[in-house]
């Protein structure tokens, strides 16, 4: 495969978790709403292996999309390269 078949590969692999993440953001304000705490327990460990996933491969989200738990938090960075990943403790 090219470089450039990888980079489109790449991007699109992005996209797809990116909309991934919003879904599932949505589904656990749902059911936080409706106090679905089960529903609520499913979607927060949809979410922490979506931003997992996003760490892995130093994907960047919007941290409107994230959500803080024991895991991971993905909060806008200073950087200037996009979002950091930071730890449970602040740790990056």
């Amino acid at each position: 495969m090219s470089r450039a078949g990888a980079l489109v590969e790449t991007s699109e692999f992005a996209a797809d978790l990116r909309r991934r993440v919003r879904e599932a953001r949505l589904a656990l304000d749902v059911a936080s709403a409706e106090g679905d705490f089960y529903a609520v327990d499913i979607r927060t460990g949809e979410l922490d292996s979506l931003l997992r996933i996003a760490m892995e491969h130093n994907i960047t989200l919007n941290p409107n999309e994230a959500l803080v738990t024991g895991e991971a938090l993905v909060t806008g960075g200073s950087g200037g390269s996009g979002d950091d990943v930071v730890g449970p403790g602040g740790e990056r």
